[in-house]
């Protein structure tokens, strides 16, 4: 039965919304994927957490007949995923699906995109709203047991949207701020403490070798202190013995020279780095948000060849200071922090990087010739839409994060064209609030960088986000301004494009507001004196479908 916002009963397919507009259709993808069955195994060092292991156990048993949530809380580094990994390895024949994906600051259209995806779906078959791809997603899974881990939740509204239906189904979600879940979907906790000395001297031994913690019992004690019962900071410690063939008391005087504090473990680690190892490392700790890293950006940000960048990035997943996920690499929250205050200015090169890399593919995936009139000179990447479009979507959280990163450094030209790499991954509805958030950073730094041309021209995407969200006063507003700013004296040469446009966008929006008389009027009454700037309009934006 309904209540309010909420649903509750059973349903072949249910789809909820605030406002539809046109139909709605759900349809399986044109090339299915293969099923997700197989779930890595835990780390041969891995011990310890029994009891939470039961928990997670218990959780389920106890949820058969609907949809069990479980939140893994605990400290940074200490092992939630590894944990939520070990038991759906252990239990997978529970389950007839598993899937995982990181939220992290992404937003929810993003993260259901990716889900999509794994079930075969291209992004031309995907809705475009948060809505219609959660809903998609719980039609194509309802017949199906899943497993899904949901890691690096910050909202219990992102875990909601993830939710499959099939009672059985079991969603772990690794993050904070969930309280929300506990009360709507009687999510239960467990909590995942430091590793007891046993469990840690388990785990050291596995790396190292009994014989020579053995032989130094006082200092491997000492080792274990200081490590304070931290999975990440143990598995650390145990590469640089295994790897360097020192011994326990020369580890613990390079720490105490630290200052004795668990962080030091990691100033070793990266003391024992190369050169370019190190500047691996260091780009990690420079890098805007969480999100993981491909290796072609480690390499050009660092001027490195791909294959010398590739081999740092092999030690450094060797030495436990990264991981590699589905091809890409992601540091772990605590070792990011610790290279975070060795990064220095390398910081404002990768958001310099996005700016303009991610412009040039933005333009490779839908041209529109704006960059080059508020750049002279600027030329499109030499790639593929395919490979533009793919870049983009993969890419977009780091963009997002590196906008947000520029906006505080005060460089305002990478925010426009931040702005406007996201342009192409936003236009079509699918984010309409991240679509504001980064326009009106994006107008912002146009005014700070008195460039009136980029000013109308984000103030134009601001206005297209304003009318996704049928804020149409707020959109009407927005054009206005970028009319007006188009008929300031400054020498721009595409002034008569961006007032046309501005122009054009009341008979849209009279046209979406279900007043078509008005909007033909709108756009006949303004043929004659904007007819250029209307056909350049009308090419420039012939994709933008608003849902």
């Amino acid at each position: 039965m309904s209540d309010g916002n909420y649903f509750d009963g059973q349903a072949d397919k249910v789809f909820q919304a605030r406002n539809v507009y046109g139909d709605v259709h759900f349809h399986g993808p044109q090339q299915p994927a293969a099923p997700a069955l197989q779930v890595q195994a835990p780390p041969k060092h891995y011990r310890n957490n029994e009891r939470q292991l039961a928990a997670l156990t218990r959780i389920h048993d106890e949820a058969l007949d609907r949809v069990a949530i479980a939140i893994v809380r605990g400290a940074p580094g200490s092992g939630r995923t590894t944990l939520c990994e070990t038991w759906l390895h252990q239990h997978q024949d529970r389950f007839d699906r598993f899937y995982d994906v990181r939220v992290g600051h992404r937003a929810g259209a993003d993260v259901l995109a990716e889900l999509l995806s794994k079930l075969g779906y291209g992004p031309d078959e995907m809705q475009a709203s948060l809505e219609g791809r959660a809903a998609m997603w719980q039609s194509q899974t309802a017949e199906f047991k899943v497993a899904l881990l949901v890691d690096d939740a910050l909202s219990a509204a992102e875990v909601k949207a993830l939710l499959p239906t099939h009672p059985g189904s079991y969603v772990l979600v690794v993050g904070s701020g969930l309280d929300a879940l506990r009360a709507r979907y009687s999510a239960r906790e467990v909590e995942l403490e430091p590793l007891s000395n046993e469990a840690a001297l388990g785990v050291l031994t596995e790396l190292v070798g009994e014989e020579k913690l053995a032989a130094e019992p006082e200092q491997r004690e000492e080792l274990l202190r200081i490590c304070a019962g931290s999975a990440a900071e143990l598995n650390v410690a145990g590469m640089i013995l295994a790897r360097q063939g020192g011994t326990v008391q020369r580890l613990i005087a390079r720490i105490r020279a630290k200052g004795a504090l668990a962080s030091a473990v990691f100033d070793v680690a990266y003391e024992l780095l190369s050169e370019q190892e190190q500047a691996v490392y260091r780009f990690f700790g420079a890098h805007p948000g969480s999100g993981d890293v491909r290796l072609e950006t480690v390499a050009a940000v660092l001027s490195l060849d791909e294959f010398d960048a590739e081999d740092a990035l092999q030690k450094l997943v060797s030495a436990k200071l990264i991981e590699v996920i589905r091809g890409r690499y992601r540091m772990s929250e605590l070792a990011r922090l610790h290279a975070a205050g060795l990064a220095g200015e390398l910081s404002d090169v990768v958001v310099g990087y996005y700016a303009e890399q991610g412009l040039k593919i933005a333009e490779s995936a839908l041209p529109t010739g704006w960059p080059a009139r508020i750049w002279p000179g600027f030329g499109s990447a030499s790639v593929s839409a395919a490979e533009a479009w793919e870049w983009l979507f993969a890419e977009q959280t780091n963009l997002l994060a590196a906008a947000e990163v520029a906006l505080q450094a005060g460089a305002h030209e990478d925010v426009i064209r931040l702005a406007r790499a996201l342009w192409p991954v936003y236009k079509d509805g699918a984010s309409p609030a991240e679509l504001v958030a980064v326009s009106q950073d994006a107008v912002q730094a146009a005014q700070a960088a008195a460039m009136p041309l980029a000013e109308g021209l984000v103030r134009t995407q601001l206005g297209f986000a304003r009318m996704q969200l049928r804020d149409w006063a707020a959109a009407q507003e927005q054009f206005a301004v970028a009319a007006e700013l188009a008929t300031t004296p400054e020498e721009h040469a595409s002034a008569l494009e961006a007032r046309g446009l501005a122009f054009f966008e009341p008979g849209w929006i009279a046209r979406q507001q279900g007043r078509p008389e008005d909007a033909v009027r709108c756009w006949a009454g303004r043929k004659s004196v904007f007819g250029r700037a209307s056909r350049w309009l009308r090419r420039s934006v012939a994709t933008v479908v608003l849902r």
